[in-house]
């Protein structure tokens, strides 16, 4: 956690390179499935192109979807850019 400009993402790398963690970064996995223009990829594009924050929904499903497959493989993970919204 941290700040603007605090490197979360490349402390979570470290981290993960360090406890050997599977780096799960949402905006990655975001940006992933939009290329693979699913229907949540489509939804997401949308969002991007709006310039808004894109729906808690899709985010968690993609998040969810990632963390089970770590899970199925035995790999721990660590998550860098969730939530993306404040509640």
């Amino acid at each position: 956690m941290g700040p603007p400009g605090s490197s979360r993402k490349e402390n979570a790398v470290n981290m993960g390179a360090v406890f050997q963690w599977n780096v799960i970064n949402t905006g990655d996995l975001l940006k992933k499935e939009v290329d693979k223009e699913s229907d949540i990829g489509v939804a997401i594009r949308n969002d991007f192109r709006n310039h808004s924050y894109v729906e808690d929904k899709h985010v968690i499903e993609v998040v969810k979807r990632e963390i089970s497959n770590c899970e199925k493989n035995s790999k721990s993970w660590i998550i860098q850019g969730f939530p993306r919204t404040k509640i």
